[in-house]
């Protein structure tokens, strides 16, 4: 690893840029191609070093030949990363009223020191760059996830401290949007319908997009068997047996399930993500962290028999988790890479199709969430990544 970049993974002084493109030639090419690597470097390189801080990801499409990738990064309040994106949302000739403004303006309101905080009821968020689809000299404003704080003791047995509403209106904000009364009531009542146990991990929004405004709800904690009753409640226009069907071709793995849900004014859309984890517990730390490709081959193997995801694209996520120690002038840093999820996106008009997502992280010390959960912080129980 060279000393520039050593230093920007110490200093968070740099750009991620830099860092990145050190740890290029571990990224399988059949995921991400030279080319398309210079479109995430013109989009997210120029972010600071604290990107890394905790842990980038990136988005690939299985069934599209062309090794392209969306990506994100996870800011938390009060730490560096937040910060860069206030400056650049209060800097001069900032329009007050775009995107970039309406973050800023959002990521102050997490202080949990100011009277008028959000941080009662979001504690983090995630920013997502679409890069694959989007042509060259245009980066488009990030999506925007934000992260639902929960809440589980012995004391409280409801998960989420804060009225759907006022989810829904935050969220607004936080992409410069006004606030729409029809739209939050389809906001509440998916909170509403949620069956026990199940919880939004985060509330999203899509404001670089040019598809109409929705609201999106990444619902977890939900067993198979409350799936199509959950789509009913919602009224979700798109066929239940097609996703059931979809989902079949890994019904034996041991597996956990999160929605993407899209809610608008007029009521729930036709796309639906069902994003599929391994394992059956959910955990403090991210799923990509905390896997290895012991328990993505089965996954891997079952998608590309079904004819749902390229050779080329299975060899790449085959290749993907590894963790690397990296020497250089400065000493010895640690490289994390993993998958988090692989999700099926159904009813938008194409058919049924999935992505994967991975994540990757290089610092000094191992991952922050790796040494929180040892220690005993139970943490956001497992959100993971968008």
């Amino acid at each position: 690893m060279t000393s520039e970049a050593m230093r920007s993974v110490d200093s968070q002084a740099g750009t991620l840029g830099t860092v990145l493109q050190d740890v290029r030639r571990f990224l399988p090419r059949e995921l991400v191609g030279d080319r398309e690597w210079e479109r995430i470097l013109e989009c997210a390189g120029a972010l600071p070093a604290a990107g890394m801080a905790r842990g980038c990801g990136f988005e690939f499409r299985l069934d599209d030949p062309s090794p392209a990738a969306d990506f994100f990064v996870v800011v938390e309040p009060q730490e560096a990363l937040a910060q860069y994106y206030i400056e650049q949302g209060t800097a001069a000739g900032t329009p007050a009223t775009g995107a970039a403004a309406a973050l800023a303006r959002h990521l102050a309101l997490m202080d949990p020191f100011r009277r008028d905080s959000v941080a009662g009821w979001t504690d983090g968020m995630t920013l997502e760059y679409d890069v694959a689809k989007v042509a060259r000299n245009r980066c488009p404003a990030p999506g925007v996830f934000l992260r639902i704080r929960q809440w589980r003791d012995a004391k409280r047995r409801e998960p989420h401290p804060c009225d759907p509403v006022i989810a829904a209106a935050g969220i607004a904000a936080a992409v410069g949007w006004n606030r729409n009364a029809e739209e939050e009531r389809a906001v509440e009542r998916a909170f509403r319908a949620l069956p026990t146990g199940g919880e939004v991990a985060h509330i999203g929004a899509l404001p670089g997009r040019r598809a109409a405004r929705a609201v999106r709800l990444l619902v977890q904690r939900i067993g198979w068997s409350d799936i199509p009753a959950y789509l009913e409640s919602v009224r979700w226009p798109g066929s239940v047996s097609s996703v059931v069907s979809a989902l079949g071709v890994l019904a034996d793995l041991d597996r956990r399930f999160r929605l993407s849900v899209d809610l608008s004014a007029h009521g729930t859309g036709p796309r639906l993500g069902v994003e599929v984890f391994v394992g059956a517990d959910w955990s403090p730390v991210d799923d990509w962290l905390r896997t290895d490709i012991r328990d993505w081959k089965p996954v891997v193997a079952r998608l590309e028999a079904g004819a749902n995801c390229l050779a080329e694209k299975a060899s790449g996520l085959r290749a993907w988790p590894r963790i690397e120690r990296l020497y250089g002038p400065e000493g010895v840093h640690l490289l994390y890479m993993g998958i988090n999820h692989v999700k099926l996106l159904i009813g938008d008009g194409r058919e049924a199709r999935w992505k994967a997502y991975t994540g990757l992280y290089c610092g000094r010390t191992e991952p922050r969430a790796l040494s929180t959960a040892r220690n005993g912080d139970p943490g956001n129980c497992g959100n993971g990544e968008p």
